[in-house]
């Protein structure tokens, strides 16, 4: 127990673990608890950034809810890339927010937290507590938490679910299928669940947003010797960090333009504004999370400020359903 606390005593912000298959609970707020999911049209914005990042960074999503001011998300990250995925979470969806109502400035009040979750029946919980946040905070009731629209709850049970939505794991707790007789016995479970305060204390759902991680005593202490604590703290960063994203973009760039026929010489050639250009520049964008620095970099688009206008014009143009003006464009 000592080990422990002393790695608590070390880290003067709260820990940020990064390995491979890691499970975290996740939150975050409004700047100034302010309610940036008050309209549908955010709140919308928002889920689909989330199942971008989900795509983009590979996680596993177990659960996640969106609330007027806040979200949580139970997510495992495979390739131990927790700092960067939630940053192109919160940044990009700042960015959409703030130009759509043409605002500047922080959206979210800060860091994340960001608890670490022990498998199994620890994560469990986290899943039941995400799922009936709505019902605690009264928002709906239990008859109306399956149409609740912001959760992962109502994705589950509409057999429409995005990619990255994963449910195996926690179900796999329960002995449930992911079936019709499943859902329906897990809804059930949460009915009483909701309705016993008792079984929520023992299910320690006042400590799901506090310390920094949730688990028995022994696999927090296993976790806790498995760290030095000199080196908790956010990794990889700087430029080897930079140097990885940016092999991989310029790997991705290169199998792009071998597809289309093209090489970097065309690159070099082309307008800045070419409509091929653009339409690749957008595809790195979304597919492998290159920034914009970059892509005017490698693709010789001019300003950063003018390709952002022209890749969000195009995706715009894709959301109204208005075609192109080059057929070939990628």
């Amino acid at each position: 127990m000592r080990r422990l606390e002393s790695v608590l005593e070390c880290m003067a912000r709260p820990l940020r673990l990064h390995f491979e298959h890691a499970i975290y609970h996740i939150i975050n707020r409004g700047n100034y608890r302010h309610p940036i999911f008050e309209t549908r049209g955010a709140t919308e914005a928002f889920e689909q950034c989330l199942f971008e990042a989900a795509a983009l960074h590979h996680w596993r999503l177990h659960a996640f809810v969106v609330m007027s001011n806040h979200f949580h998300l139970a997510v495992q990250t495979p390739e131990a890339n927790l700092t960067e995925s939630v940053h192109w979470l919160e940044s990009t969806y700042a960015t959409r927010f703030n130009r759509y109502r043409r605002q500047r400035g922080h959206l979210f009040q800060g860091r994340y937290q960001a608890l670490l979750i022990q498998p199994g029946g620890s994560l469990l919980r986290v899943v039941n507590y995400i799922h009936l946040n709505p019902v605690r905070a009264g928002l709906t009731g239990m008859a109306g938490l399956a149409d609740y629209r912001w959760s992962s709850l109502r994705w589950f049970l509409s057999g429409n679910r995005p990619g990255g939505l994963s449910c195996s794991d926690w179900l796999g707790e329960l002995r449930l299928s992911d079936d019709r007789a499943g859902w329906l016995a897990y809804g059930q479970l949460l009915v009483a669940l909701a309705a016993d305060p008792a079984r929520q204390k023992r299910d320690v759902f006042e400590t799901m947003t506090k310390g920094w991680v949730i688990g028995d005593a022994e696999w927090k202490n296993g976790i806790a010797a498995s760290f030095d604590p000199r080196g908790i703290a956010e990794a990889p960063c700087g430029p080897e960090r930079d140097a990885i994203r940016e092999e991989k973009w310029r790997q991705a760039l290169d199998q792009a333009l071998h597809r289309l026929g093209r090489d970097r010489h065309d690159l070099r050639a082309a307008r800045k504004g070419e409509d091929w250009k653009i339409a690749l520049a957008e595809c790195l964008r979304r597919t492998c999370g290159a920034n914009y620095r970059w892509l005017v970099r490698e693709l010789h688009l001019g300003k950063a400020s003018s390709a952002r206008f022209h890749i969000c014009r195009l995706r715009q143009n894709a959301l109204n359903h208005i075609p192109p003006e080059d057929p070939k464009s990628v």
